[in-house]
């Protein structure tokens, strides 16, 4: 379950090395996850602007309303969450989920 206010400024600075894992989440694990008024993009809409998600729905069309998402890890130097450093300067690794929503009134 997220927090009540979900929505917060990540800096990372310094980042020295990025591993990124894309994946796609199934829409009903979705449901109680998402705060209101954000509103997942299942891929079938991606895929209206990014050719390799229109290449990989021409292919398999079962996941056109499954969300587009990403895990990473990050080892950076510096990182501040709403303005405020978290520890000293240091290395850190951090690691950050994610999955494409729009704002509920947009397009």
């Amino acid at each position: 379950m997220l927090p009540p206010d979900p929505i917060a400024n990540w800096e990372l600075g310094d980042v020295r090395a990025e591993v990124v894992f894309f994946h796609l989440v199934d829409p009903s694990l979705l449901v109680d996850q998402v705060p209101a008024g954000l509103i997942p993009v299942p891929l079938r809409e991606r895929a209206k602007r990014d050719a390799a998600a229109a290449a990989f729905l021409a292919r398999r069309p079962e996941y056109e309303e499954h969300v587009f998402g990403g895990l990473g890890f990050v080892a950076l130097d510096t990182m501040r969450l709403d303005g405020s450093p978290l520890g000293a300067k240091a290395s850190k690794v951090t690691w950050y989920a994610g999955a494409t929503c729009r704002v509920e009134d947009s397009t």
